[in-house]
């Protein structure tokens, strides 16, 4: 196991009877630097679902679905993710990437931290996008975009977005 259990100090008087707080120490290994590298999570319940919220947190870093917390926008993200394609996609294609980029995504979502950027920005956008006359086949197209190239939350979350644009709006 890369994790163990550990009983906070807290004061009881917010807890239900039985109930306790967990710190919950995951094992992350060493780092890029060589140093050890731990995640600390405060868990409230008790034993049984902090036990449970391990073997979650554990099951998630195993998959590579935990991602450690990092000051990166996602102007910063979508600059390299820019830079790494450039190489394996044709160039008219990188093109139309970086003006997409350049004259969507980063003015509208370049300054939010990445780790921050959710279905809330994305539906803004599109709404904002809508009030200015953008045709319903660009919001698709950028949804298309986001599916394909995202996690498997962002392209849950484009299929949603994909499936309320109307067809022929626009």
């Amino acid at each position: 196991m890369r994790g163990c259990l550990q009983k906070a100090k807290t004061a009881k008087r917010d807890l239900r009877k039985g109930e306790a707080s967990w710190n919950i120490i995951l094992s992350l290994g060493r780092g890029a630097d060589g140093k050890y590298k731990q995640k600390w999570v405060r868990f409230h319940g008790t034993r049984q679902q902090a036990e449970a919220k391990l073997t979650e947190l554990v099951g998630q870093h195993d998959r590579g679905e935990l991602v450690e917390p990092s000051k990166l926008t996602v102007g910063a993200y979508l600059d390299e993710w820019l830079a790494t394609t450039k190489s394996r996609r044709a160039t008219g294609t990188h093109r139309l990437y970086t003006a997409v980029v350049k004259n969507h995504l980063k003015p509208a979502f370049g300054h939010v931290l990445l780790q921050k950027l959710n279905v809330l920005h994305i539906e803004r956008y599109y709404a904002d996008r809508a009030n200015i006359g953008s045709p319903a086949r660009c919001r698709r197209a950028s949804a298309r975009r986001a599916e394909a190239s995202g996690s498997q939350e962002d392209r849950d979350d484009a299929k949603s977005v994909l499936a309320r644009a109307p067809e022929h709006a626009g």
